[in-house]
């Protein structure tokens, strides 16, 4: 079966759906000389699906709900005060870099003092 690249596609996903299985991609990659990388396929790109069956179903993706106002902590515990804060720290792009540079700067530091000093034989 000829099969045209759809974005979205992996071989892993079309193996799944015309071949039952997403590790039969190596089967797909074996029908298409041309296919130097899996990884690396082409939207549009028409590729040979050997002993495809058409009725298997795609895989997938679990729905995944909006977050709702139970899924947050409890307003007024010490969860919701941190979360709060880390909100207006981190809506400050100045305030992220400061707080990033200064996170390098302690680990930096750390890794430095932990060294182990080498000796000469």
């Amino acid at each position: 079966m000829e099969y045209v690249i759809q974005k979205g596609d992996t071989l892993g996903i079309i193996a799944a759906k015309y071949l039952g299985s997403s590790s039969k991609y190596t089967d797909i990659v074996k029908a298409n000389p041309q296919i130097k990388n899996p990884n690396l396929i082409e939207v549009g790109q028409t590729i040979t699906i050997p002993n495809a069956t058409m009725n298997i179903a795609a895989p997938t993706l679990p729905s995944v709900k909006p977050a709702t106002k139970k899924d947050y902590p409890i307003e007024g515990t010490f969860i919701s005060r941190t979360l709060d804060q880390l909100k207006g720290v981190f809506q400050n792009k100045t305030t992220l870099i400061i707080v990033g540079v200064g996170a390098v700067t302690i680990v930096g530091g750390l890794l430095y003092l932990t060294r182990k000093k080498k000796t000469v034989s």
